[in-house]
């Protein structure tokens, strides 16, 4: 496994966050296979897309990444709490992966 961004792919981003969101989220689809079924890759939803960002067309599991500088803490933010409320009265949730990295050296420290 890489534990490196490619640092390249964020240079049209603008702003520190949605350099992050596309470094990581790269990183994540290219190195993370399915943890339910095995699936080598991940199929990544469009942008914006309410509480999941990936999925797997082997076993339909959802997944959500939340990506933090440094060491993970005991609180996770979470985006729009409408959107994760919904989600919850369907009883359709996503596995949450939590990654944090290294922002000097654009690397992956924990998954």
């Amino acid at each position: 496994m890489d534990r490196a961004f490619q640092a390249a792919l964020a240079e049209p981003c603008s702003g520190a966050t949605q350099r992050i969101r596309v470094l990581s989220e790269s990183w994540f689809a290219t190195q993370v296979y399915c943890p339910n079924c095995g699936r080598e890759t991940l199929n990544q939803y469009q942008n914006n897309r309410p509480v999941a960002d990936f999925s797997c067309p082997t076993c339909h599991e959802d997944y959500e990444l939340k990506s933090k500088k440094g060491t993970l803490a005991s609180k996770v933010v979470d985006g729009a709490h409408s959107s994760m409320l919904e989600r919850l009265i369907r009883m359709k949730n996503p596995n949450l992966f939590l990654l944090s990295y290294d922002p000097k050296s654009l690397t992956v420290v924990n998954l």
